[in-house]
């Protein structure tokens, strides 16, 4: 047996129809976390951090938090899921944060 795109739509709730999803990975990873996170993680390597880095600083969310923090924190939460579910890291305790970019817009 195989998966095939559409278990990954059924399974996941992803839209799997539409525009291909592309992005470069030259980015200034520092801005890019400060704006889409909020924080900067001190262990950037290879455009990668760490996983549990993410859940650490992030786990905790007060009911009455901002609307920046509620973003910040689901862009985290998307991201999480992405290096430890769809796109796993061959480390296994790392995320690529060329997939954080592509997280901006919700809309989209």
């Amino acid at each position: 047996m195989t998966i095939i795109l559409r278990d990954v739509a059924v399974i996941s709730g992803i839209r799997v129809d539409g525009e291909p999803v592309t992005s470069t990975i030259l980015h200034p990873w520092s801005d890019i976390c400060q704006a889409l996170l909020g924080a900067v993680p001190d262990d950037i390597r290879a455009g990668q951090i760490r996983l549990d880095w993410l859940y650490q600083y992030f786990r905790h969310i007060h009911l009455d938090a901002l609307a920046g923090v509620v973003a910040a924190t689901a862009h985290v939460y998307m991201l999480y899921q992405i290096g430890c579910s769809l796109f796993l890291n061959p480390t296994g305790y790392r995320v690529y944060l060329k997939w954080l970019p592509l997280l901006e817009n919700f809309d989209e």
